[in-house]
């Protein structure tokens, strides 16, 4: 085993897991669990929910009530397969050590965690990537405020991810714009 396949595999850990707050590595985080989720349906099931009658009654309009009834059984029990196994390949790529409020929410008895709601964990992504709330608004303003170089004379290198990672927070900060 050569340092740069250790150093590969470890970044490759190090990016299969997101921490709710680096929203530069969201894009490629969530491109990854999308993969990671589309084989076995976990995707669909996630991001859509359970089936409704609604849904059965206009997909399956020929069949009778009663074969409706079972059509939704059916695809009652297929989505909790496909949801659970959401739920598991969705946490094991969140990284909460950084957000124990949010573990706080899936741990909480009869919550996320307890009921294995791979849905209800995955529409939690989105809103911990928002950013217009006060709150993470007033987050970023103190990112901003407290922003300085690590060295008096940076390196080109250095000062290139300095200066990137201040445009970064500058974009986040609503009303301000790049362009």
């Amino acid at each position: 085993v050569t340092v740069s396949a250790l150093t590969e595999l470890a970044e490759a850990v190090k990016s299969a897991k997101w921490n709710l707050r680096d929203l530069k590595n969201l894009d490629t985080w969530m491109l990854r669990t999308r993969s990671k989720l589309q084989p076995d349906g976990a995707l669909t099931a996630v991001e859509n929910g359970p089936p409704t009658s609604t849904q059965v009654a206009r997909m399956y309009s020929s069949l009778s009530a009663s074969d409706k009834k079972t059509k939704l059984e059916e695809l009652t029990a297929e989505y909790k397969a496909a949801n659970l196994l959401g739920y598991s390949r969705l946490l094991e790529r969140l990284d909460l050590s950084k957000r124990p409020t949010v573990a706080a929410i899936i741990n909480r008895p009869g919550g996320i965690g307890e009921r294995q709601d791979g849905h209800e964990l995955w529409q939690m992504v989105p809103k911990a990537a928002d950013v217009s709330s006060d709150e993470k608004q007033d987050e970023i303003k103190e990112e901003l405020d407290n922003f300085w170089l690590l060295t008096p004379k940076p390196t080109p290198d250095q000062l290139n991810d300095v200066m990137y990672e201040l445009a970064r927070l500058w974009a986040k900060k609503t009303g301000n714009d790049l362009a």
